[in-house]
């Protein structure tokens, strides 16, 4: 039985095998949206799934995928999907080039030849096993049966297009070439940074392997499949995963290439938001979202985007994992308290005297006195949140100044953070949190089978928020003050967490107080860079628009929110608040700013 360790890094799907990842796999709207005959990027912070829906569209995992859904997905997918992670080693080997005195068209062709070997090393496994592949009931693909004559005339066929001598004719003997062809890129690179730079531009001239371009060379590997399979005509994906670790020309490439090609191949790829070194639209000869891909997209801006509705299958899957019984996440984890808002409101008004003022000045009463349904439901949406965060951790029957008010002692959560549809808000529809918070809950409720505690709910919570705190502090970020050493992105974080909470509780009561940040122009580039890491790492929430850019090249103008996560240990409400400058929050926080902000703005 697979079980979660952290909820950070244990569950990571690029290291479990295709069975693995199929055993509980949730088929969500994004999976429909990009198991679609289109090209398409997926766009999310990490843990939010996007490695699992690439594997779940190559071939191996839809194969081991059982259940009536699976069924439907086998016959709605009819491509061949490659999965393709990202070598991270690329990158390493790369950029030590340039410290060697390697110019930098030396510099990209060894990087492409050496992206362009691991994307056919897995186009290779991926023929390999479509011809060894049983098709299930109503799967797209039909049975490729090749004598050991035909594997042996298609695997030379390969080779000769990849330039390589395989000592074996067979699919196990290009796969080794492959591998062999991987270590000679690096050794060639290796021999080169001990010679002389003269003559350099004649041998790599010579190297045939790093001359080779995998576009070329996987359009020619299926015209080659398709004559000795006798297949014709039938699409291939490219499943491209984790692009933000792969060097930026290596993504360039990939985005540029969607524009057109070879019209058996799709791409499918996976990015995080923040990209500063990829430009996803140069001019008008660029690939258009819409036309000649689609984003898909692995976040939530809002509660009610169908966060909940995943958490719910997610939920229910990995119950099914590990009983018979269907169990809902109410009979684990309780409801999340109703508030009966008439006495909420009274609570306030007796013990908030800037709430009781608000009331006075708007006419309002309670709840069940307002006239018009409509304008009730938006008072309530609109107050409720606040009034519960300031009642759970405010002493609003001592205020000691007008408009200031003291925070009460407490150390465990308050249970407006408890039950179901708040855990699962808090989730933020990340799979990687969800098993890690959940997962030990289940197990417990199902060895028990009684109802998990608001309290010991917290507890799981709180040990995630400290594990990706303490994740959030090796991201480094300038200090806003002189000498602009470099802490951890938490510190930032809080800041603006801290900001929040001043201003939703020691402050007098505000309908709709801030709790959004837009990035101001004036932001410096070092500071720009490590909210752009805490964006990708999940901390911050990109509020995109229907027409936004969802690959950012900058945070510039743009407004996000704290995750849901960090909630509790902010003090916030689980709801979108209104925005304020990011430059307002740092001023009120600190007068010096060095190594945050240009000169400039408010």
């Amino acid at each position: 039985m697979f079980m979660p360790g952290s909820v950070f890094e244990s569950f990571n799907a690029k290291n479990l095998n295709a069975e693995q990842v199929a055993r509980t796999f949730v088929a969500s709207v994004p999976f429909h949206e990009l198991s679609g005959r289109r090209n398409s990027i997926v766009v999310g912070p990490r843990g939010s799934g996007k490695t699992t829906l690439l594997k779940m569209l190559g071939l191996e995992a839809l194969s081991f995928w059982s259940g009536e859904v699976a069924e439907q997905y086998r016959s709605r997918i009819d491509f061949t999907g490659v999965f393709i992670p990202t070598d991270r080693v690329w990158k390493e080997q790369i950029e030590s080039l340039s410290s060697r005195g390697f110019e930098l068209d030396h510099k990209l062709l060894i990087g492409r030849a050496l992206f362009a070997t691991h994307v056919l090393s897995r186009l290779a496994q991926t023929m390999q096993f479509r011809c060894a592949y049983e098709p299930a009931a109503r799967v797209a693909f039909r049975r490729l049966e090749l004598d050991r004559t035909t594997e042996a005339e298609l695997v030379r066929a390969l080779s000769d297009a990849w330039g390589l001598e395989p000592r074996i004719p067979s699919f196990r003997g290009l796969l080794t070439a492959l591998a062999v062809r991987k270590q000679e890129i690096p050794r060639f690179v290796s021999m080169e940074k001990s010679r002389d730079a003269g003559g350099r531009e004649e041998r790599i001239a010579g190297e045939t392997c790093l001359h080779i371009d995998y576009s070329t060379a996987v359009s020619a590997a299926i015209d080659i499949f398709e004559q000795y399979s006798d297949t014709q005509g039938e699409r291939w994906a490219l499943l491209f995963d984790e692009l933000e670790l792969a060097p930026s020309y290596v993504v360039q490439d990939l985005v540029d290439g969607l524009r057109g090609g070879d019209d058996r191949i799709l791409y499918k790829m996976s990015i995080a938001p923040y990209n500063p070194n990829v430009k996803m639209l140069q001019d008008l000869m660029s690939a258009m979202p819409g036309n000649d891909f689609d984003f898909v997209v692995l976040w939530y801006a809002t509660k009610g985007e169908g966060a909940r509705d995943f958490c719910r299958a997610l939920f229910a899957s990995m119950v099914k994992e590990r009983v018979a019984d269907e169990v809902s996440p109410e009979k684990v984890f309780g409801n999340t308290p109703a508030a009966d808002f008439d006495a909420l409101f009274e609570l306030a008004k007796h013990k908030d005297y800037s709430f009781r003022r608000y009331l006075q000045e708007h006419g309002i009463d309670v709840p069940s006195k307002i006239k018009g349904e409509k304008r009730r439901a938006e008072l309530v949406r609109k107050l409720v949140p606040v009034i519960r965060s300031r009642i759970e951790y405010l002493q609003l029957d001592a205020p000691r100044a007008e408009g200031h008010y003291y925070l009460r002692s407490r150390k465990a959560i308050p249970s407006m953070y408890g039950g179901a549809d708040a855990l699962f808000d808090m989730m933020e529809g990340n799979p990687r949190w969800f098993i890690g918070v959940v997962g030990p809950l289940l197990e417990e409720y199902l060895k028990s089978r009684e109802r998990i505690s608001i309290s010991r709910q917290m507890q799981e919570v709180q040990k995630a928020v400290w594990k990706f705190t303490a994740l959030l502090r090796t991201i480094p970020c300038p200090r806003p003050a002189a000498g602009n050493e470099a802490v951890g992105v938490d510190k930032a974080i809080e800041t603006i967490g801290g900001y929040f909470a001043d201003q939703i509780h020691r402050q007098q009561f505000k309908a709709e107080p801030p709790g959004s940040v837009i990035v101001d122009v004036t932001v410096s580039e070092e500071f720009e860079a490590s909210l752009g890491a805490a964006l990708n790492a999940g901390a911050l929430v990109y509020l995109h628009g229907p027409s936004s850019d969802l690959v950012l090249g900058t945070l510039k103008d743009r407004r996000f929110r704290l995750s849901f996560l960090l909630c509790p240990r902010y003090k916030l409400p689980l709801i979108l608040l209104k925005a304020v400058s990011l430059r307002r929050i740092f001023s009120r926080a600190s007068q010096q700013q060095i190594g945050l902000f240009e000169e400039g703005g408010d």
